[in-house]
């Protein structure tokens, strides 16, 4: 086979590979064109017919090195998984370390978190190729750290409690005041 026909070969090759990613494909055959483009410069450089042989077989060599497979699918399938673990584990301490939300609410964003991980290892699982198991995995960890929402600052928090405490307390006397069937003292008492 001649350079120009291993190119097509490559790149073809390159293509076809589900375990790369549509950048790692852009990159080797970046490589393989310009090992492409090399032999054939140095072919058209070459003096005589052991130089053209030697230049041609440097050439194919240099084209067929630039095809590396990726990872097999499931093995970048499973690493994107422990990653999406990895990312609900984290959010979770940032949630559980979190001293502006109530217990309950740190409770909802962990099942949501956790909700999300299932999801995005789902859409992993459902990826056919090395881009779709990359953008699934990265999806996912946005979606999981979206679950983290911070309460009210404690400050905040506390003052709405007293202002909360301080009307239920102007209401409670505004009934007694209001009860008709109470007297002057059973108001007096109960308004202590």
């Amino acid at each position: 086979a001649g350079i120009e026909e291993e190119r097509l070969v490559i790149i073809d090759k390159i293509n076809n590979d589900s375990t790369l990613t549509a950048e790692e494909k852009a990159n080797q055959i970046a490589g393989a064109n310009a090992a492409a483009d090399n032999a054939l410069a140095a072919i058209d450089g070459a003096t005589d017919a052991s130089g053209v042989d030697t230049a041609k077989g440097q050439g194919i060599t240099a084209i067929d090195n630039n095809y590396k497979p990726g990872s097999p699918l499931d093995s970048r399938k499973e690493l994107a998984k422990e990653g999406i673990d990895e990312a609900a584990e984290e959010l979770k301490e940032r949630i559980l370390n979190d001293v502006t939300l109530t217990d309950e609410e740190k409770a909802t964003q962990i099942a949501g978190a956790n909700e999300d991980a299932e999801k995005a290892k789902a859409a992993i699982d459902a990826a056919t190729d090395a881009s779709g198991v990359d953008a699934a995995k990265g999806e996912g960890v946005t979606e999981i750290d979206d679950n983290h929402q911070s309460g009210n600052p404690l400050d905040s928090r506390k003052e709405l409690a007293k202002e909360a405490i301080d009307k239920a307390a102007t209401d409670a006397k505004d009934k007694i005041a209001n009860d008709p069937t109470l007297t002057k003292e059973e108001k007096a008492k109960q308004s202590e």
